[in-house]
């Protein structure tokens, strides 16, 4: 197994690849792999961008899943079927509910960041459009990230990646 990138003056620590597999399986109540994979810049308009915070309210974690995976983790959450995210996906736009259950994905996920004595961070905020330039330049130049291929049984597959805003 791979370890996961993890940079020594980063006050947020990557998690590793089986501790985001494991949390979103018991999440979801599925089976969930996650396997580290090159990075690849995702393409705007086909993403869903969430907002982690530290306690002094800087930006510290940003995490980036394409549709696929974002819509397949709101769904398998409510039982939604799986046709429904491939509606989303040929629309490049999730829906309501869709979005508000990945909402609830993100804020749960929030808990495999402290870790090693790092500070916690909070889930605050998740864009499908209109990423705010601090965001946006987190996507673009991360001190750190974490690339993975998510596989959601009976669900999408997809790329979800970590990235690390720095210190506070």
């Amino acid at each position: 197994m791979l370890a996961s990138p993890i940079s020594a003056n980063l006050s947020v620590r990557l998690p590793p690849a089986n501790a985001v597999a494991s949390m979103l399986g018991e999440l979801i109540g599925r089976a969930v792999t996650a396997k580290v994979v090159p990075a690849k810049p995702m393409v705007p308009g086909t993403q869903a961008v969430g907002a982690y915070f530290g306690e002094c309210e800087s930006l510290r974690v940003v995490v980036c899943c394409d549709l696929a995976v974002g819509g397949s983790l709101g769904a398998a959450l409510v039982m939604v079927p799986a046709a429904r995210v491939d509606e989303c996906v040929k629309e490049k736009c999730l829906d309501e509910i869709l979005t508000e259950n990945l909402y609830e994905v993100f804020n749960v996920l929030a808990a495999v960041f402290p870790q090693n004595g790092a500070p916690r961070v909070i889930f605050r905020s998740l864009y499908c459009a209109n990423v705010p330039g601090e965001v946006k330049a987190v996507l673009a130049k991360p001190l750190g990230r974490l690339d993975l291929e998510i596989d959601i049984a009976g669900y999408r597959s997809g790329r979800l990646a970590i990235l690390a805003a720095g210190r506070t």
